[in-house]
């Protein structure tokens, strides 16, 4: 997975802009709403509007930073680097969902993940209930 929407987010404004196909496909985890909006007219009476290119231009601009993160996660920090970091900045998430979406997410097998997780345990940084001992040591996995 490389990206998780969250409600109302542009999708494709890019691959619209250079009228081409959106080269991805996705797969709902709730209950969704789509808006599929006729390209064409939307440029023809809304994209150079002003208050409507701020928006698009913001979305695209986070989508290159969120694309420039993946990038640099997976090709400079290793599969424990990238856990520790998670754990790190989505304490909250890492209690709460399960180990594989989390895997998923971070690029890596559930094997690898429950693997490290062992390994985080040994060394007194987490606990067997997933809590963070020391944030500290959890960082310098990563830093």
């Amino acid at each position: 997975m490389l990206k998780k929407f969250s409600p109302f987010s542009f999708i494709a404004e890019i691959s619209n802009y250079n009228n081409m196909k959106f080269p991805a496909t996705a797969k709902s985890i709730t209950k969704t709403t789509i808006l599929v909006i006729d390209y064409k007219e939307f440029e023809k009476n809304f994209l150079y509007h002003p208050t409507i290119i701020p928006t698009i231009l913001k979305s695209v601009s986070n989508k290159v930073t969120t694309l420039e993160k993946i990038i640099s996660e997976n090709i400079i920090m290793n599969a424990t680097q990238r856990v520790a970091k998670f754990i790190y900045e989505e304490e909250t998430l890492f209690k709460s969902c399960k180990h594989h979406e989390i895997a998923t997410r971070l690029n890596i097998t559930a094997v690898t993940f429950s693997r490290i997780l062992k390994k985080l345990r040994k060394s007194s940084i987490i606990t067997l209930e997933n809590s963070v001992i020391d944030r500290e040591l959890l960082k310098k996995e990563f830093s």
